[in-house]
């Protein structure tokens, strides 16, 4: 069973007994992980090689199992624009973050934010956030198949969504590969 809980710059996250608190500390994401009710050491997860300075945001996490979970965020480059990424942990070890290729029609100096992840098992995951694109919001899904994340591309609102182009993605949820529900506006 999984289970997600999220809050303003803290996320928790339970999968099959284990509980993990994911928070920014002192520019760092810190992942402490416990086996019982009691949190363990916190674990510095290791943000991609361009970050620059600034507190990384965790906004969700999903654990397919009790080994493997995602992260999804934001950190700021050298440049301090905030860019989408993802943090994988994979048989119990966290690996370095990875930023989020975000769609060709992206405004570099703007970034992006990964507001949601969901993983429908190791290795296959889809995260969703929100970028600039041409002065209006845009939001994106990215795709995480066999542990490779791929390049996000731009979701169109539906044909009925009225007369805005602005779309802001909130969350992601799938089922399975291929089997997901957005929510947003």
């Amino acid at each position: 069973m999984r289970r997600h809980w999220r809050s303003a710059g803290a996320l928790a996250a339970a999968a099959a007994g284990a509980i993990s608190l994911v928070t920014g500390v002192d520019g760092v994401s810190a992942a402490p992980h416990a086996t019982g009710p009691q949190l363990g050491r916190a674990v510095r997860v290791q943000l991609p090689k361009n970050a620059g300075t600034g507190t990384p945001i965790i906004e969700s996490a999903s654990c397919p199992s009790a080994t493997s979970c995602t992260l999804a965020g934001s950190y700021n480059d050298g440049s301090h624009v905030g860019q989408a990424m993802v943090v994988t942990r994979s048989a119990g070890h966290w690996a370095r973050a990875t930023e989020l290729e975000l769609p060709a029609n992206a405004e570099p100096s703007l970034g992006g934010l990964a507001e949601s992840v969901s993983c429908s098992r190791a290795g296959s995951c889809v995260a969703a956030g929100n970028y600039r694109a041409g002065g209006n919001f845009a939001g994106f899904t990215a795709t995480e198949s066999r542990g490779v994340w791929h390049r996000a591309t731009q979701v169109t609102p539906p044909a009925n969504a009225g007369g805005s182009t602005s779309v802001s993605i909130s969350g992601v949820a799938c089922t399975g590969p291929g089997d997901c529900v957005l929510a947003g506006n």
